[in-house]
């Protein structure tokens, strides 16, 4: 029986998992994202464990402020400045997974796929812009659009503070807004996913996205659910990665 190794460790400040088949020759790299307030233990552990076991190396690492490297505002402070921190941690990450593949793992993989979740969609789509080492990009209960998502924030506990966070910077979130710089988005294939009752990050800017700049190598699929990656997501987005019918 095929023997799967799941390695936490840190590198460079940067805590991750890594899940890959022992002895076995790696049919190429795939990084999974999770999402705000997670971690790389928790929402997408199940779904980096099916891609080791069918033949990737899988990389989970904590989100900027997340996780192991957990800091303020995600300890102790208000909800609006943690949703304003997002931004942040989203560039951040996306810098730190640019690095961890030049670094320790473009010798072996020139490019790699990207699964992200949530936040970790948001990511994605960031990601495309800044790099052009993306092979399929996933991303899952996201949004490229990030200065429209900063009106559609739930559970903001100051909304008048939240507004002026956004306002103080808001030159920064049209510079790395994705829907603003499509021209500058590098994939060889993307299968966004979004769900109907999806009420945290509504689908509608992603189909909106879809819908205005859709290509040959770009697909789109709409499930009937809340905000959540279920089953049959999770089915489609490995068939997606592995190029054949995946069913789990």
């Amino acid at each position: 029986m095929q023997r799967i190794i799941i390695e936490s460790k840190v590198l460079d400040g940067i805590p991750m998992n890594e899940y890959y088949i022992e002895n076995y020759e790696l049919k190429g790299l795939v990084f999974v994202q999770h999402g705000y307030q997670s971690n790389k233990n928790r929402g997408t552990d199940f779904m980096s464990v099916c891609l080791a076991r069918l033949g990737y190396k899988v990389v989970s690492i904590d989100a900027y402020k997340h996780g192991e490297r957990i800091e303020e505002p995600y300890i102790s402070m208000k909800n609006y400045k943690r949703y304003a921190a997002v931004f942040n941690v989203v560039t951040q990450t996306a810098k730190d997974i640019i690095f961890l593949h030049d670094k320790y793992y473009s010798y072996a993989f020139e490019k790699f796929d990207f699964i992200g979740i949530s936040m970790g969609g948001m990511i994605a789509f960031y990601l495309s812009t800044v790099t052009d080492k993306i092979n399929k990009l996933v991303p899952a209960i996201g949004t490229p659009n990030f200065l429209g998502m900063t009106r559609h924030v739930v559970d903001i506990d100051d909304t008048e503070k939240y507004n002026q966070i956004v306002k103080n910077n808001l030159d920064f979130i049209n510079q790395i807004d994705p829907i603003q710089h499509v021209e500058n988005m590098k994939y060889s294939e993307m299968f966004i996913l979004n769900t109907t009752k999806d009420e945290i990050v509504p689908g509608k800017f992603s189909e909106n996205f879809y819908d205005e700049y859709k290509n040959e190598k770009m697909r789109f699929a709409y499930y009937d659910d809340v905000h959540n990656v279920n089953r049959q997501m999770t089915n489609d987005i490995l068939s997606f990665i592995c190029e054949k019918e995946v069913t789990i």
